[in-house]
C-alpha cells in the first residue's frame, strides 16, 4: 500500500516535472518570436526601435543561445553564445538562464542549479528562469520552495498563470499543499483572485475548497468575493460534500449549529447571494422568480411567480434532522384553478418527496403543513414551482413569510 502511494506520488512529481519542461521551452520559443517579429515590422521603417528589440550585444547573443536550446540541434553552440553573453553582460539574466539550461541538457545537475540562481538574483521576473527553479523544488518534494516560485513566476507574469493555475488547485489534494499554500495567499499576492476561481471552478476536492476558503474568511459583502463563495459551494455540493458545503456556509453566515435558521431568507427581503443555501430564483425566458413590492405581504418585498411553462421557480437546501416540521407562510394572487404553485420538500439523496403543499387560492392566505424528514435523507432541497402559465400581471401569484420550524426532532 505504501508502495502504491509513493508510485502515485512519484507519477504527479514526474508529470508536474515533464510539463515544466515543455513549458519552459515553449516560453523561449514565445520570446523570441515575439522579439524576432516586432524587430522584422519596425525594421523597415524604425530602426531604431528594432536595435533596441534586438541589439548586437549581449541580449541578441542570449537570444541566439535561447533558440539554439529551443531547436536543441546545437547545445554546444548555444553554451558558447550563453557564455559569450555574460562575459559582456554579468547582469543578463537571461544568458545565465541560457547557460542553467545548456547545463541541464548536459545533465550537470549541480552547475545548472548555481546557474539558475545567478539567473535569479539577477531578475526575479524571468519567466523561464521561475519555471526551472519550480521544476527544481517539485524535484527536491521541496513544497515551500515550490510556491515560492509559483508565486514570484505568477506575479510578474498574467500569461503563466492560464498553465500553473490549474496545477495548483490540483496539487491542493494534498491537504499538506493545501496548507501551506494557504500561508501564500492570506499574504494576498495579485494572482489570489484568479486562484480562487481556478479553484471554485476547477477542483474535484470539496475538503480542499472547504479547507482554503474556510481559512481565506472571504467577505459575502463584497460582490466578487460573494460570488466565488458561492460557485464554491454549489461545486461542493454537486461533489456531494454537502455537510463540508454546510459547514463553510454557517462560517460564512456566523452561524452556530444551534443559531442556524432551517429556512433562509423566507421573507424574501434580501437577495440571497450564496446559494444553494439561500435562494437561488430562476431567471429565464419562459419562467422568472422576482423579488417586488406585493400588497398583502409582510414586509417590504414577496416572490413573485411568472412563467408561460410549468417547472421550477426557487429553490434551496436545507440540512434538517430526521423528525417532523412545520411549514408556514402567506400566499396571494392565487387563482382557483386546480393547477396552482406549489412548494416542495425532497430528499436530496434519494428524491423522495417529503411535503407537496398547493399554494391555498385567494388574493391573500396564510397557509401551514406538516411533514416528515426520514433518516436516511440527510439533506433535502425546497422547490417553489409554477403548474402552468402565469402571465406577468398585478395578480400574478406571490409568495412570503416562508418558515420551517421544528415539532419535533429525533
Amino acid at each position: 500500500m505504501a508502495s502504491t502511494r509513493h508510485g502515485k506520488r512519484e507519477n504527479v512529481r514526474l508529470g508536474t516535472v515533464r510539463v515544466s519542461v515543455v513549458i519552459l521551452l515553449g516560453l523561449l520559443a514565445l520570446w523570441l518570436s515575439v522579439a524576432l517579429t516586432v524587430s522584422l515590422v519596425l525594421g523597415r521603417h524604425q530602426s531604431e526601435y528594432a536595435l533596441r528589440l534586438w541589439p548586437t550585444g549581449a541580449e541578441a547573443l542570449a537570444r541566439r543561445s535561447a533558440e539554439l536550446l529551443v531547436k536543441q540541434d546545437n547545445v554546444a553552440a548555444a553554451k558558447t553564445l550563453a557564455v559569450t553573453a555574460i562575459t559582456k553582460e554579468p547582469a543578463n539574466a537571461a544568458a545565465a538562464r541560457d547557460l542553467g539550461l545548456v547545463y541541464s541538457f548536459q545533465g550537470k545537475g549541480k552547475q545548472a542549479k548555481a546557474a539558475f540562481a545567478y539567473a535569479e538574483s539577477m531578475s526575479r521576473r524571468d519567466l523561464p528562469t521561475q519555471m526551472w527553479l519550480i521544476e527544481s523544488r517539485v524535484q527536491a518534494e521541496d513544497v515551500p520552495g515550490t510556491l515560492v516560485h509559483y508565486d514570484r513566476a505568477m506575479r510578474s507574469s498574467l500569461e503563466s498563470r492560464k498553465t500553473l493555475l490549474p496545477i495548483l488547485v490540483s496539487a491542493t489534494q494534498d491537504p499538506s499543499v493545501a496548507d501551506k499554500l494557504i500561508k501564500v495567499l492570506l499574504a494576498r499576492p495579485n494572482w489570489r483572485s484568479e486562484f480562487i476561481d481556478a479553484l471554485v471552478g476547477q477542483s474535484q476536492s470539496a475538503d480542499a475548497m472547504g479547507r482554503i476558503l474556510s481559512a481565506l474568511k472571504l467577505d459575502p459583502v463584497d460582490p466578487i468575493q460573494a460570488r466565488q463563495l458561492g460557485i464554491g459551494l454549489r461545486h461542493m455540493v454537486d461533489l456531494g460534500a454537502i455537510p463540508r458545503a454546510y459547514s463553510l456556509y454557517r462560517q460564512v453566515r456566523k452561524y452556530s449549529t444551534l443559531n442556524a435558521p432551517l429556512l433562509r431568507g423566507g421573507d424574501f427581503e434580501t437577495a440571497g447571494v450564496l446559494a444553494p443555501f439561500e435562494w437561488q430564483l430562476t431567471d429565464g425566458t419562459d419562467r422568472q422568480g422576482v423579488r417586488e413590492p406585493r400588497e398583502g405581504a409582510q414586509g417590504q418585498f414577496a416572490l413573485s411567480l411568472y412563467g408561460d411553462s410549468a417547472g421550477e421557480i426557487a429553490r434551496q437546501l436545507m440540512v434538517l434532522s430526521p423528525g417532523t416540521y412545520r411549514i408556514s407562510g402567506r400566499a396571494g394572487g392565487v387563482s382557483t384553478d386546480a393547477a396552482r404553485p406549489t412548494i416542495a420538500v425532497i430528499c436530496a439523496k434519494d428524491a423522495v418527496v417529503a411535503a407537496n403543499i398547493a399554494l391555498p387560492a385567494g388574493n391573500r392566505s396564510g397557509f401551514e403543513g406538516t411533514f416528515k424528514i426520514p433518516a436516511n435523507c440527510p439533506a433535502q432541497w425546497m422547490f417553489v414551482s409554477i403548474a402552468g402559465s402565469l402571465d406577468r400581471q398585478s395578480e400574478a401569484p406571490w409568495i412570503d413569510a416562508l418558515q420551517v420550524q421544528a415539532v419535533s426532532v429525533r
